[in-house]
């Protein structure tokens, strides 16, 4: 956030340190050997950067770029606009979620990039269609081990279908005030912001 800082807060001893001075830091993604993902939304061009707390280095894996979108090219050419979620995906491959490019997507580091969700536009989405047709104003974004997504956006959250690539509505958007032990679909929410699955593959 502001401070323009990465900090630890120690469970063992209750004690914070920093990490690292880092600009813009929004979400974090802590990988297997140690290293974060971290999005930086707010420096231009926005970018996700792999950091190495241990030696204080950070390289470039998605974003960086200027004048195109980017689908289908190097990740690291790529114009991502409000990187401000990064979320890890079964197969290996990462999902960042763009605020302003109004996108949800997708590549693994040193590959390419390409969009799961999201036309460029905000608005109201669209269920049915494929999700990369549908207007979008993503916050978050996960993926499932059978390779459906799920995105929270418009005080909803939606479901992109692993196999077809067609948007559905999971939950909100209903009357229901706050609607426990209703349908989810009937169900109102307020801006969710973030998305986790449970041990019984439900979804926080």
């Amino acid at each position: 956030g502001d401070s323009y800082a990465l900090r630890r807060v120690s469970r063992a001893t209750g004690r914070m340190t920093t990490v690292a001075n880092l600009a813009f830091p929004v979400a974090l993604l802590p990988l297997p050997d140690g290293k974060l993902l971290v999005s930086r939304s707010q420096v231009v061009p926005a970018t996700v950067e792999r950091f190495d707390p241990a030696s204080g280095s950070s390289s470039l894996v998605a974003g960086g770029g200027t004048s195109a979108i980017g689908d289908g090219g190097p990740a690291t050419s790529a114009v991502l606009a409000g990187a401000v979620s990064v979320s890890a995906s079964p197969d290996g491959s990462v999902l960042v979620t763009e605020s302003a490019g109004r996108r949800v997507r997708t590549f693994r580091t040193g590959g390419p990039i390409r969009t799961v969700a999201g036309n460029g536009l905000g608005g109201v989405p669209v269920e049915g269609v494929p999700a990369t047709s549908s207007p979008l104003s993503p916050a978050a974004a996960l993926t499932r081990a059978d390779g459906t997504t799920f995105i929270s956006a418009n005080s909803l959250v939606l479901e992109v279908d692993g196999a077809t690539g067609l948007l559905t509505r999971l939950a909100g958007g209903g009357s229901s005030d706050p609607g426990d032990g209703g349908p989810a679909r009937s169900a109102q929410l307020r801006i969710p912001d973030g998305l986790a699955l449970d041990g019984d593959s439900g979804l926080l």
